[in-house]
C-alpha cells in the first residue's frame, strides 16, 4: 500500500509542478462558448498490479515530448482548451503540495489492493487505428460485467488505478483503451483526435468480446461506459448519431461535456450519472450542466461543491475522491447489477448534492 501511496504522491506532484501551483484546474485555460472539447492532464504513470496474465508494461514514461500547448489568443475555442496554462492561477516557483498519507493512520479506505492489467492490441483497419486496451479483471471465476474506460489527454489507464482498482473491486472488468491520438506517450498528441475516440472505445469493447483470455470471464448482457474530463467528453459522444453504439447501457461522466456532440443522446435511453466539480475551470462546470439538461434519459448530477478538475478523480488523497469512487460504485451496481439496495444508498448519502431524475 505504501508503494501505491507514494506513486500518487508523485502523479499529483508532477500536475503541480506542470502548472498547476496548488490548483488541479490550472493545466489548462477555461474555453469559451460551450466549453473545452480537451484537456490536458500529463502525469507519470503510477504503476498498477495484474491478475494471472500478461502484464501491461507503460513505457511512455520515458522520455516524453512535452505537453501540446496552443495560443490562447488564437486557439479556437471548440478544440483548443487545455494545453495551456491558466493565467490566474499559474506561475512560476510553484511548489507541489504534500500528497503522503500518514501510514500510522491506518489503510485509506479509498485504496484496495491493486489489479495488474492484461494488454490487448487493437487494430482497426477500417479506421487506420492502432492502439493498445488496459483490462483488469476481478478474482474470483466470473463471468464479470464490463465497463469501458476512458481517459483524460495526455495520460494513460495507469494514472486512474486507484479509480479503477475500485471499480474492480466491486466485480466489474474494466477495460480502458490508450487512444493513439491522446495518450501520453504518443508520437503526436492532438487534442482535436478527441472526434475519433468514441470509435476507439468501441473497437476496444469488439476486441474485449473476441479475446480468448477472457473467453468465460465476462458477461456482456449489460455495459457501461466511464470516461474523465476528454474522455468524458468521449463517454457522451458514444451516444451521438454518428458513433451510438447500442451495447452501451449505462455511462458515468466525470468532469465532461458534449462538446464534440453534433447530436448527442440518441437512440434508446440508458441512465447516465455526471459528476463534476462546481470549481473546476478545465471543463467548466456549466458546460457538464449543460449536456446534464440536454439528456432526456434517466439522469442524474452529482455536484462536487468548490471541487477541480484533476485529482477528485485519480488521487486517493482528495477528499472527494472516495465520494466519486463510492458514487461510481453504487451507480454500476444498480445500472449493471440491478442492485435497488446500491441506488437507494446512493440517493441516502448524497441527499441534496444530487439532482436525481433516475426516475
Amino acid at each position: 500500500m505504501a508503494g501505491r501511496r507514494w506513486g500518487t504522491a508523485l502523479v499529483v506532484a508532477a500536475l503541480v509542478a506542470g502548472g498547476c501551483s496548488g490548483s488541479d484546474d490550472s493545466t489548462t485555460s477555461d474555453s469559451t462558448a460551450a466549453g473545452s472539447a480537451v484537456t490536458n492532464e500529463t502525469a507519470p504513470s503510477d504503476a498498477a498490479g495484474s491478475v494471472a496474465t500478461t502484464p501491461a508494461t507503460d513505457a511512455s514514461t520515458a522520455n516524453q515530448p512535452p505537453p501540446a500547448t496552443s495560443d490562447p489568443a488564437t486557439a479556437d475555442p471548440a478544440t483548443a482548451d487545455s494545453a495551456t496554462s491558466d493565467p490566474e492561477t499559474a506561475g512560476p516557483g510553484s511548489s507541489a503540495p504534500s500528497t503522503t498519507i500518514d501510514e500510522s493512520e491506518g489503510p485509506s479506505p479509498s485504496v484496495v489492493p491493486p489489479v495488474e492489467p492484461l494488454l490487448l492490441s487493437v487494430e482497426d483497419a477500417a479506421r487506420d487505428r492502432t492502439f493498445e486496451v488496459e483490462v483488469r479483471v476481478p478474482a474470483g471465476d466470473g463471468p464479470f460485467r464490463v465497463v469501458m474506460f476512458a481517459h483524460g489527454l495526455g495520460t494513460t489507464p495507469t494514472i486512474y488505478a486507484a479509480l479503477l482498482d475500485r471499480i474492480v473491486a466491486a466485480g466489474f472488468v474494466v477495460a480502458a483503451p490508450r487512444f493513439p491520438g491522446s495518450a501520453m506517450g504518443a508520437a503526436n498528441i492532438d487534442p482535436a483526435d478527441v472526434v475519433n475516440q468514441p470509435g476507439d472505445v468501441a473497437a476496444a469493447l469488439s476486441r474485449v468480446i473476441e479475446a480468448p483470455e477472457l473467453a468465460d470471464r465476462i458477461d456482456l448482457d449489460r455495459v457501461a461506459a466511464i470516461g474523465h474530463a476528454d474522455g468524458a467528453i468521449t463517454t457522451v459522444g458514444l451516444f451521438d448519431s454518428c458513433c451510438r453504439d447500442e451495447r452501451i447501457t449505462a455511462a458515468v461522466v466525470l468532469a465532461g461535456n458534449a462538446s464534440i456532440a453534433a447530436e448527442p443522446f440518441v437512440g434508446a435511453g440508458v441512465p447516465i450519472l455526471f459528476i463534476h466539480g462546481s470549481a473546476d475551470t478545465v471543463v467548466p462546470y456549466r458546460t457538464g450542466e449543460q449536456a446534464f439538461v440536454a439528456d432526456p434519459w434517466p439522469k442524474a448530477l452529482l455536484t462536487l461543491g468548490g471541487a477541480g478538475h484533476v485529482t477528485p478523480y485519480l488521487d486517493p488523497a482528495d477528499p472527494e475522491f472516495d465520494r466519486v469512487a463510492t458514487a461510481t460504485v453504487d451507480f454500476l451496481r444498480w445500472t449493471l447489477g440491478e442492485d435497488e439496495a446500491a441506488l437507494a444508498e446512493f440517493r441516502r448519502r448524497e441527499g441534496a448534492a444530487l439532482d436525481d431524475q433516475l426516475g
